[in-house]
């Protein structure tokens, strides 16, 4: 079995279609907006990203997806909260 067989079905639809520029993913359990995707000479996809979860806020990153499990957030499943902070 290669590695690419143990990949949910969103991670290997990834090596098909790639996530657009401004797309949510998830990489490594943090959360990260795409900024950028090029293929690869191999038809995989370089994602650069920039950090948007607390731990890599702002950080830029590059994920490969052939070596990468990447999942594409879908902004129909994104739930609304309302901000009970106070001010």
């Amino acid at each position: 079995m290669n590695a690419k067989d143990s990949l949910s079905p969103t991670t290997r639809r990834l090596a098909q279609i790639a996530p657009a520029p401004g797309a949510r993913v998830v990489v490594r359990d943090a959360e990260w907006v795409v900024r950028r995707v090029d293929m690869t000479s191999g038809g995989d996809y370089q994602l650069t990203c920039t950090g948007i979860s607390e731990v890599v806020r702002d950080r830029q990153a590059v994920f490969l997806s052939q070596l990468e499990r990447i999942e594409v957030l879908e902004p129909a499943n994104t739930a609304l909260v309302a901000d009970r902070s106070p001010g």
